[in-house]
């Protein structure tokens, strides 16, 4: 018998969102999304299409960047179409990478 529809089993989906400086990467949906594991395969690279993988800033060095922002962002199918909410994140000095 299906399950009826209700807040307690509706599925919540995910995307990861990446920004360095004014450059912003989001991934699609989780792949695969069990307990308390998630895991997102992307890639942004095409051999068409280089700009979907390499990008100019106009930083003279790495370092003027300053950070780089992790976001988790939370996407729901509401009324008034799709709505996406940044929930967390994490900021990491660019040296790191």
């Amino acid at each position: 018998m299906p399950e009826e529809s209700t807040e307690k089993n509706k599925k919540t989906n995910y995307k990861v969102e990446i920004r360095i400086a004014e450059k912003s990467i989001k991934t699609e949906y989780a792949l695969v999304a069990q307990g308390t594991y998630v895991r997102w395969c992307y890639t942004n690279y095409s051999k068409d299409d280089e700009s979907l993988s390499q990008f100019e800033l106009p930083y003279v060095d790495m370092e003027d960047i300053g950070s780089i922002f992790i976001y988790l962002v939370k996407c729901d199918d509401g009324a008034f179409g799709k709505k996406e909410t940044r929930v967390a994140y994490s900021r990491l000095p660019v040296t790191e990478f």
